[in-house]
């Protein structure tokens, strides 16, 4: 019997931006940006209309993650920098500054061991990145980014100060995610994915594990709800799926999840749901089976024409009661498809049993006795109409006939009674539930009933 939830989707709309190439997607405030290029798009999603572009120059490269808190958005640039930009009350985007700031590099840039060597004859300020910065997190106060320089780095969020700079990787640093307790993972084109945590002091971040090497690049990263699990997707086109196991420190590959035939470009999870987009032009949506520790496809969305690039989705929709998620997926071919994915569980049709005793647990004595006396007036109505009209008086004086009596049950009758019934639909629910289970429906039919009545009433 299938377990799972039932899952439909249905592509609702389509997006275009005013440049192609979709590199990354984010909501914030029912607002949704969508990179493209170096140009971010802005659309309100309560009328899904454009309403505001911004960072105009096209020095600045394609624009690779974008990350916000409150009322600031965070970019993360082909040109090295972290640009902050602030949301007015009109919904437009104003530049704030950009990170590292002028000031933080003017107060370190005079002590020469602030310098690190990038390459040959060439140094750099430790708090800046020397190569493109591939993705953005914010834990609380703190904003951490990743670059493929083979390093993180840690920021404060309120006085935009780079706290550290750790030499995370043996190559680019291609995805970083941050749990609630904020350790850091990242991932890397060395195919290895590596575990951070902040030191007793809480001024340095340490390693903590290595998630074992694979073969191919990793490109994706995403948590589950809880940040207990943690998905990985890479060049190869598997997803893995990893878990803390009871050896301290140690990280357990708990499954692999093979359908997509192209790279995975990007992983979300959301509302027990992950999705992934890939280069093969599609995005799959896959669930855990209930009663089961693995996950499945459920879905797959297509309909776009260039590799699906981003991917953003959040709980929500016109029945929120059944389960809806929004899913917005970003190709390079510039489209944002927007999309609702519906998912309920069914009733289990053993339920139906615990419902059905519960219900005959609520029946007390007078219901039963009203239905037993229901019972005997109808059929003292019925001797009466069948009786011949010629019969004396006295043997049918009301209050006198025998037919006509009233009968009257104890309490210990009512009792068996109720007991009888109990059984007999404890019994008919069961055996119902058997067959609905066998046949792989998710409820007792009518039909149910009419296949195990017939020996039921053999059997009781």
């Amino acid at each position: 019997m299938n377990n799972s939830a039932k899952l439909q989707q249905r592509c609702v709309a389509s997006l275009r931006t005013l440049t192609p190439h979709i590199t990354c997607l984010a909501v914030h405030r029912n607002l949704l940006y969508a990179a493209s290029l170096n140009l971010i798009n802005v659309f309100d999603l309560s009328h899904y209309s454009h309403i505001d572009a911004f960072n105009q120059s096209p020095a600045s490269g394609f624009v690779k993650s974008i990350a916000f808190t409150n009322s600031r958005v965070f970019t993360a640039h082909q040109d090295r920098k972290i640009r902050v930009w602030l949301i007015t009350p009109s919904k437009r985007h104003r530049l704030l500054s950009s990170l590292p700031t002028v000031t933080d590099r003017l107060r370190r840039c005079i002590v020469p061991r602030n310098y690190v060597s990038v390459r040959r004859h060439k140094s750099r300020l430790w708090i800046q990145h020397c190569d493109t910065v591939s993705g953005l997190a914010v834990n609380q106060r703190l904003m951490y980014s990743a670059s493929w320089d083979k390093s993180f780095k840690v920021w404060d969020l309120f006085s935009f100060r780079c706290l550290e700079s750790v030499k995370a990787h043996e190559d680019a640093i291609n995805a970083l995610v941050v749990n609630r307790d904020g350790i850091v993972y990242t991932a890397s084109a060395d195919g290895s994915i590596k575990v951070w945590r902040r030191d007793c002091e809480g001024k340095r971040h340490v390693l903590v594990s290595t998630i074992g090497r694979q073969k191919s690049t990793v490109n994706a990263l995403a948590l589950d709800g809880g940040g207990a699990g943690l998905f990985s997707g890479g060049c190869d086109g598997e997803i893995c799926r990893w878990e803390w196991g009871c050896e301290e420190n140690g990280a357990v590959k708990m499954e692999t999840l093979r359908g997509h035939s192209g790279a995975i470009l990007c992983l979300i999870h959301v509302a027990g749901l992950l999705a992934s987009a890939s280069a093969d032009l599609t995005v799959r949506i896959w669930q855990r089976e209930r009663g089961r520790s693995g996950y499945s496809c459920r879905a797959v969305l297509e309909g776009h024409e260039k590799p699906v690039k981003s991917l953003v989705a959040f709980p929500g929709g016109d029945d929120d009661s059944n389960g809806v998620v929004r899913l917005f997926s970003g190709s390079l071919d510039g489209e944002i498809k927007f999309s609702l994915v519906s998912f309920y569980f069914p009733p289990n049709p053993k339920a139906c049993l615990v419902k059905a005793v519960a219900v005959i647990g609520i029946a007390q004595k007078d219901l039963i006795h009203s239905i037993l006396k229901r019972f005997w007036t109808l059929r003292a109505l019925e001797r009466e109409n069948v009786e011949p009209n010629d019969a004396p008086d006295s043997e049918v004086g009301v209050g006198t006939s025998k037919k006509s009596r009233t009968t009257s049950a104890n309490g210990n009758t009512l009792k068996l009674t109720c007991e009888l019934l109990r059984l007999f639909i404890t019994e008919a629910v069961q055996r119902a539930a058997a067959v609905a289970e066998a046949e792989g429906a998710s409820e007792i039919e009518p039909t149910h009933l009419e296949i195990i009545l017939p020996q039921l009433l053999l059997d009781f």
